[in-house]
């Protein structure tokens, strides 16, 4: 499926141009690639709807556009970066900024989906290759968010230490987390069978995988469980502390703030 950033570039005059001096603006600013991704999502359907540069549309138009989230029920997400993407793509393209007040931007309040013991085996059961069960292990185990395991390098893995340095997290920090023995040896068999050089997980040498990738590696494997539970990259981070240590066995809560290896920042 073409992705709307592809459809915008395609269908709307000069977005390319814009689109790829505004990554380059916000990389930059050491914005995360999490961020990145997500406003440029935003901008993208914003002018894919009035087939439009950002600039080239007006504040009542902008106006109309959130009104109509609203109506559809757009989380509070969503609403964020629906309207700051604009504000952001304003500022750092040094346009002036049509946009009045901010619409209102619903509160999340939801309580996050936790997969039980069985639901996590499944999904692990139900990878198709090492490459998979890897992603899902560390992303299950580690409590990783997408983009820190796609930035993941073989040198931050530290088997002898049983931890995985993040880099870069959120909030721009680093920090280590404990790494299970059972997903040590995913992750050898793993690194073993597909031999990456720079990035874990990697297209070629030096260029990790897309931002698309392991949404859709889950979505299959969800697929093929029958799990009927809304189960997102964010999703498997909770079972790091509610399952994971079960399942993978080294590493209790207690030990984990007991041993200070949740954060050295």
């Amino acid at each position: 499926k073409e992705s709307s950033v592809a459809k915008a570039i395609k269908d709307v005059p000069s977005f390319g141009a814009r689109y790829e001096k505004f990554r380059m603006l916000l990389e930059n600013e050491s914005k995360s690639s999490s961020l990145i991704y997500n406003y440029s999502l935003q901008l993208s359907r914003i002018c894919l709807h009035y087939g439009r540069l950002p600039e080239e549309i007006s504040g009542e138009e902008y106006a109309l556009y959130y009104n109509n989230l609203l109506k559809h029920h757009a989380t509070g997400t969503l609403m964020r970066h629906a309207v700051y993407s604009v504000r952001c793509y304003f500022r750092v393209m040094g346009f002036k900024c049509p946009l009045g007040a901010n619409p209102p931007i619903p509160a999340n309040r939801t309580l996050p989906v936790i997969l039980s013991d069985n639901e996590v085996r499944g999904l692990l059961k139900a990878c198709v290759d090492l490459r998979e069960k890897a992603l899902i292990g560390l992303l299950c185990d580690i409590g990783m968010r997408k983009g820190e395991v796609l930035n993941l390098r073989l040198y931050d893995l530290d088997f002898e230490r049983g931890a995985v340095h993040i880099r870069d997290g959120k909030g721009h920090k680093d920090r280590y987390v404990p790494f299970a023995q059972n997903m040590q040896k995913v992750v050898r068999a793993y690194c073993r069978r597909y031999r990456p050089q720079d990035y874990v997980f990697e297209k070629r040498k030096g260029v990790p995988m897309s931002q698309t990738w392991p949404p859709k590696v889950l979505s299959d494997a969800v697929k093929r469980t029958g799990i009927i539970k809304h189960v997102s990259c964010h999703t498997l981070s909770y079972s790091d502390f509610f399952i994971m240590p079960r399942l993978c066995g080294n590493f209790s809560f207690k030990e984990r703030l007991r041993d200070g290896m949740l954060s050295h920042s």
